[in-house]
């Protein structure tokens, strides 16, 4: 599947005692008979990234980990950001590609 990246949460959480970064990156499904219809975050009316928000919030806190929302960022940030994390040995990203 064709994912397009539309956005991303910068997020922190606490595990184990540290505190590190979670961003989420937001996407939508891309193909050629499903064309993405959204291309920013912020194209969304509020209420759709606010229940984004919301359940990465509640999904944290329902496995224990405190996380918070720092911010979020459009298209072109979502892609900086998964090619940092790419190029970042220490974080495995299973089945990534870009």
């Amino acid at each position: 599947m064709t994912v397009k990246l539309i956005g991303v949460l910068h997020a922190e959480q606490h595990e184990s005692g540290k505190l590190i970064e979670n961003d989420c990156l937001i996407g939508v499904v891309d193909t050629p008979v499903n064309p993405a219809r959204l291309s920013e975050l912020n194209a969304l009316d509020r209420e759709p990234p606010h229940a984004i928000e919301h359940f990465f919030e509640s999904y944290n806190k329902f496995q224990g980990c405190p996380f918070s929302i720092k911010g979020q960022g459009g298209a072109s940030d979502a892609l900086r950001t998964l090619e940092r994390a790419m190029c970042n040995p220490a974080i495995p990203l299973e089945g990534a590609s870009l």
